[in-house]
């Protein structure tokens, strides 16, 4: 709200000062008058069609430059609340696989480049974090309303799923990374804050 009142102060002034400008030189044309001539009069007008000119070239440039702001973070934002829906879960955990997860779309634009980075595990005295690496391909692109199931395992050995489900509580939660269609990369851990 400040920023708009900021704005519209400082156009109120531009325009203020435009006014004020023009003010100052009609009155000193009235003045010259006198020492003026028709012909002059005539290149007097050029003149002012000239700077009326640059003045409402000044003032298109301005409205498009400020369009142009305000349309730079209309996407930014709306590329950020995409970005919350694409949530991560587990589906099931399987000794010999792994953890199955997966990544669901629930928004309106398709996203690249969907990884699978960790699991998240809350035990009962601390958090694990257990690095892993997916079994499948990574997804080039999750369409709006598609989920992207895929098995991973820990990338060390003695880190196995079994161990997992012997420290978990809740469950692990993925975490996980894609890229959005400004080609923003984004990191996600289940449905917390997105982050960049």
């Amino acid at each position: 709200m400040t920023r708009k009142r900021l704005s519209i102060t400082n156009i109120r002034k531009s325009t203020w000062a435009i006014f004020a400008t023009i003010a100052f030189i009609s009155l000193a044309t009235y003045a010259l008058r006198k020492w003026l001539s028709s012909g002059d009069w005539a290149g007097l007008g050029q003149w002012f069609g000239g700077l009326g000119a640059l003045i409402a070239a000044w003032v298109a440039l301005r409205i498009a430059s400020d369009e142009r702001r305000r349309e730079g973070r209309r996407d930014a934002e709306r590329l950020r609340v995409q970005a919350y829906y694409i949530v991560g879960g587990v589906v099931a955990s399987d000794g010999s696989r792994g953890v199955q997860v997966f990544v669901r779309n629930t928004g309106p634009e398709p996203v690249v480049n969907v990884d699978i980075v960790a699991l998240h595990v809350d035990g009962r005295s601390d958090n694990l974090i257990v690095e892993c690496a997916p079994t499948a391909a990574r997804r080039h692109v999750l369409l709006p309303g598609e989920e992207w199931q895929t098995w991973v395992k820990p990338t060390k050995e003695d880190l196995t799923s079994d161990l997992l489900l012997k420290v978990m509580d809740v469950g692990p939660v993925p975490e996980f990374t894609f890229d959005d269609l400004a080609e923003t990369r984004w990191h996600r851990i289940g449905d917390s804050a997105p982050q960049t």
